[in-house]
């Protein structure tokens, strides 16, 4: 046969198809129905997931580059709550930690403590509620790359001389400030007053908290106003390939800081990039396996729904059938044909629910916390399983056909 023939033979296949799903369209569009629900669950929980995979990644980078944290408390798992009182008992943390391993190792270039709470801030008769108020090493604008949008940054003389200036963000200087320059203006955090330097440039939202609405003050004048709490250390490598390095001087400093003994355990947690990052992707793990069970449900319910209405399909055009062979139609091409109206169907499933998925992606974006963003290469993804599922539903059907007899199938009623 040849390839002009074969073409033929496709074309009219699929041209069969289609006439055979435009014949029934209700039966057709409730056979796919399954289809549509596996469809649309993987395009908006893979929108979701690639959406919180983002801003996660987003947030780690604010790190800074070749830099890890060192905390009283683990970053990277839950504990219990007995674990968690036995912690809590440990040293806090502190500015002079932060400047005692800056000093004493060479891998390690900065090192900078945030100490962080959450206040109401005050200008005038206008208030802003529950807003981050931080305290931090003025080192720590070097290590997480800080943008200003007004103002500056306060100075490490303003930090050594407990200076009562301050940093606010976009949200906090439009609450306070209505249509005004913040800079140079006092707010109010608690009963200390600040003086405004510098506005920070917008950040937006991160899992529904909004990152403009945060006061940046140094770190001494925190603790003045505040007392000392227990502060997060932001440690910088000279480089990424210094970072192990970086962090075993860390570690070891620490615990001559607290004079640990060899066979004591540290005191104190230690988390870089890749262990966040780590961390948080086998939390996810468990959301990926939920994905595709329901999605892998959704798909087989619709697979069994594609499969049932083309063996009725097979049963009511067996005449047909039988007259097709009779005429010289080879298996071949009913099997091809049977298996291009299974495909057919399970794909405009698989497209409808892509509309509808990405639909309540955005939905769920504009309306919840939880970040979504549909990405380019979950859309062909989504139609390969929904047209595979249609062409797997629809093998045994086919062959069915294709092995009818022509004189059974012309005798049949």
């Amino acid at each position: 046969m040849s390839s002009g023939a074969r073409l033929a033979i496709i074309a009219e296949s699929l041209r069969q198809a289609a006439a055979g799903i435009m014949a029934n369209k209700l039966r057709s569009l409730l056979t796919v129905l399954g289809v549509v629900i596996g469809a649309t669950t993987v395009i908006a929980m893979l929108a979701v997931v690639q959406g919180l995979n983002a801003s996660v990644a987003s947030a780690i980078r604010e790190m800074g580059t070749a830099t890890f944290l060192v905390s009283k408390y683990p970053m990277t798992r839950n504990v219990s709550f007995e674990e968690y009182l036995k912690i809590q008992r440990n040293p806090d943390l502190t500015d002079s930690d932060a400047r005692a391993m800056e000093a004493a190792s060479p891998w390690i270039r900065r090192a900078s403590a945030s100490v962080t709470n959450v206040h109401d801030v005050r200008a005038g008769k206008l208030e802003a509620s529950n807003v981050f108020v931080k305290g931090l090493s003025s080192s720590f604008a070097e290590i997480s790359d800080v943008k200003m949008a007004q103002g500056r940054l306060f100075t490490e003389q303003e930090n050594a001389r407990r200076r009562n200036v301050c940093v606010i963000g976009p949200t906090v200087g439009d609450r306070l400030f209505p249509g005004l320059d913040p800079v140079g203006k006092h707010l109010t955090v608690g009963r200390h007053s600040f003086l405004i330097v510098g506005v920070l440039k917008e950040r937006g939202k991160m899992f529904g908290q909004d990152m403009d609405s945060v006061v940046l003050m140094p770190y001494t004048s925190y603790t003045k106003a505040f007392g000392k709490g227990d502060a997060t250390l932001s440690v910088q490598a000279v480089d990424t390939e210094r970072v192990p390095q970086a962090l075993n001087d860390a570690i070891t400093i620490l615990r001559g800081i607290r004079r640990l003994k060899a066979s004591e355990d540290n005191d104190f947690f230690v988390a870089t990039q890749e262990t966040l990052m780590s961390s948080y992707y086998k939390i996810m793990g468990g959301v990926y396996a939920v994905m595709v069970g329901v999605a892998a449900i959704s798909l087989l319910v619709g697979g069994v729904g594609i499969m049932n209405i083309m063996l009725v399909s097979v049963t009511e055009r067996t005449q047909e059938i039988g007259l097709r062979k009779a005429m010289g139609a080879t298996r071949a091409f009913l099997v091809l044909q049977f298996l291009s109206e299974a495909a057919g169907l399970s794909s405009v499933g698989g497209l409808i629910g892509l509309l509808f998925g990405a639909g309540l992606a955005t939905l769920v974006g504009s309306v919840s916390p939880i970040p979504a963003r549909v990405v380019g290469w979950s859309v062909p993804v989504a139609l390969v399983f929904a047209a595979s599922v249609g062409i797997i539903a629809g093998l045994y059907p086919a062959l069915m056909a294709a092995r009818l007899h022509p004189v059974e199938a012309l005798r049949r009623e």
